[in-house]
């Protein structure tokens, strides 16, 4: 758990990063976040998705976000919804 002064590393997901998996496969970029919801847009024969924060093992602001799953994984976290729709 991080310290009380130091947010964790999956808040510091931000529009414009590039996310790779476990095993340094590229994913797409962020392209919008909500609550605890953020968006990959992929390359242009790819729908796009939605992930959960908890599926970050480590990022950076503006950096490269690291997923928790490799790219054999990826379909079991992948949300094909909008999870917070208004």
């Amino acid at each position: 758990m991080a310290p009380n002064n130091e947010r964790p590393k999956y808040h510091q997901v931000e529009v414009g990063s590039i996310v790779y998996t476990s095993d340094e496969q590229l994913v797409g970029t962020v392209s919008e976040k909500r609550g605890q919801h953020f968006k990959i847009k992929t390359s242009m024969f790819h729908r796009d998705f939605w992930l959960r924060t908890d599926s970050v093992r480590s990022s950076e602001a503006g950096q490269r976000v690291i997923l928790n799953a490799p790219q054999a994984r990826l379909d079991e976290i992948k949300i094909t919804y909008n999870p917070e729709k208004d």
